[in-house]
């Protein structure tokens, strides 16, 4: 009888199935802040990128990072992957901590801005402050000012000069100007006055000073000088302070020097 073989079955083998390499997206070398609804670290992670950033933090290139709080959750998560290149953790307790340290990232850049916000508002009312304080300085030296002049007109001196003539020419009408010292404690005083006069068809300018020495309870020494433009024996405040001896008398708050000579005659009255 002839022999009937059973005829071999092979038995289908499983397809295999090849894994597109595009779908796969490489780990780019930088620091990326996430939001949480985003996918955050890749799961596949050269061992080129992971040993840059293990050099980068045990040769403390990064160790700055620390000093500044915002850039605490960054340094944390650089951390994490150099513990997963020197063994200390693996891929899934580092995925794990994605979640939670991509809200803290997301935090953290948050509160950066708010604080920066915060200090530069601070920095322009700080200007601010600076430009009042500055302000209120110069105010407050005006007003200073101001009331140091309202004192002094308040104190300013009443003395002035009701008549002065010689030879019946007034010389109080050619004076511009007069001023009167307060008087000493003796009663002794100044008078001084810019005049401007005509003589010999040329106007002319001189300042004289008249110098009351108290000698008694009524009465006084009077020592004149004058500067001129320029020489003019003609003035009569020039001829005055070429006299020797001038007395002065005090009646009341009036003071009086009277000079009764055949040519040169003068009146003059000082009320203090």
């Amino acid at each position: 009888m002839p022999s009937v073989s059973s005829p071999s079955i092979t038995s289908p083998s499983s397809p295999v199935i090849k894994k597109n390499e595009s779908s796969q997206t490489p780990v780019k070398e930088e620091t990326k802040t996430t939001s949480p609804t985003e996918t955050g670290l890749s799961k596949t992670l050269t061992a080129s990128s992971l040993s840059s950033i293990n050099s980068l933090i045990s040769g403390g290139s990064l160790s700055s990072l620390l000093e500044d709080e915002a850039n605490t959750d960054s340094m944390s998560s650089l951390l994490s992957i150099s513990n997963l290149i020197t063994g200390k953790t693996d891929i899934n307790s580092l995925l794990k901590q994605e979640t939670s340290s991509s809200a803290s990232l997301s935090d953290s850049a948050a509160s950066s801005l708010l604080l920066k916000q915060i200090l530069a508002q601070l920095s322009s009312l700080n200007e601010e402050l600076t430009l009042i304080k500055k302000e209120n300085t110069q105010l407050s030296q005006q007003l200073a000012h101001n009331e140091e002049i309202k004192t002094f007109a308040q104190t300013e001196n009443p003395a002035k000069i009701l008549r002065f003539s010689v030879n019946g020419y007034s010389v109080l009408d050619t004076c511009k100007t007069i001023y009167f010292s307060i008087p000493d404690e003796d009663g002794s005083f100044l008078c001084t006055a810019d005049r401007e006069y005509y003589s010999d068809g040329n106007t002319r300018k001189e300042t004289f000073y008249m110098l009351f020495t108290r000698t008694g309870k009524n009465s006084y020494d009077a020592a004149v000088s004058v500067i001129q433009d320029y020489l003019n024996e003609f003035s009569f405040v020039y001829q005055l302070s070429q006299k020797k001896s001038i007395s002065a008398q005090r009646t009341g708050n009036l003071v009086s020097i009277i000079i009764d000579e055949p040519v040169w005659k003068l009146d003059l009255l000082i009320t203090l």
